[in-house]
């Protein structure tokens, strides 16, 4: 219910320090967003990059789940979304699904990113889903 608004804090960081971060959100109205970013004296703000970041829940690629490797971006959208995926999922099926079930949309994806075209699916919410093999992974979109 406060999309838009930026939150802020300050904290001292050392060099070659791991720290954790934990991060809470509410989200009741269809989409989220957040950004984490950083900026110091000498740099100016940018999104902390991904390589800054660790989790306690990786150990390597055996641990990682589907859920892990499959992205829908971005969300909210209108004109097309992005499905990225890791390399361990090519060949992989994609399909839009409104809230009844009906397909509007499917595709076999083959790269590690693809497009999709949303550019005539009506606005509102839907599900994407991603299939290789037996692992369905579903995502919410919101289409505008």
């Amino acid at each position: 219910d406060d999309y838009d608004i930026e939150y802020e804090g300050n904290i001292t960081l050392q060099a070659n320090q791991l720290y954790d971060i934990k991060l809470e959100y509410f989200e009741s109205t269809g989409g989220a967003y957040c950004r984490l970013e950083w900026l110091n004296q000498k740099q100016p703000r940018e999104i902390v990059p991904r390589s800054q970041l660790y989790s306690l829940d990786y150990s390597g690629t055996d641990d990682l789940k589907a859920e892990d490797l499959f992205f829908v971006y971005p969300n909210p959208a209108s004109i097309e979304v992005r499905v990225s995926m890791r390399d361990l999922f090519s060949d992989a099926r994609v399909e839009i699904r409104d809230i009844s079930g009906r397909t509007i949309i499917a595709q076999w994806l083959g790269m590690s990113d693809n497009r999709v075209d949303i550019s005539m699916v009506p606005p509102g919410v839907y599900f994407v889903s991603f299939t290789r093999g037996d692992k369905t992974v579903v995502r919410k979109l919101i289409v505008r």
